[in-house]
């Protein structure tokens, strides 16, 4: 059977930025992380700090806590690594 889950609308990085500029500043990490990953809010929302390895820029997200259920590894670049330094959590 044929999925139709194809991701539609896409922003450009300058319109990523201007929206980015009007979102509360609590929001702005997550929004980040999300934009350069492409995890989902809810991925971002329960990641926890052993899940992060700051040093090597990748995030692992455990069995079960993506669409198809399969442990994935994701690499982020330092300029999102450094937007989540010295925040509760690793999006913020």
């Amino acid at each position: 059977m044929k999925e139709d889950n194809v991701r539609k609308g896409f922003f450009e990085r300058d319109e990523f930025l201007r929206v980015r500029e009007h979102l509360p500043a609590e929001i702005q990490p997550v929004a980040t992380f999300a934009y350069y990953t492409g995890c989902r809010k809810f991925q971002i929302l329960s990641l926890r700090w052993e899940q992060v390895d700051l040093e090597r820029g990748i995030a692992r997200l455990e069995v079960g806590e993506t669409k198809n259920g399969e442990a994935r590894v994701i690499p982020f670049c330092l300029g999102v690594a450094g937007r989540t330094e010295g925040s509760e959590g690793p999006a913020g």
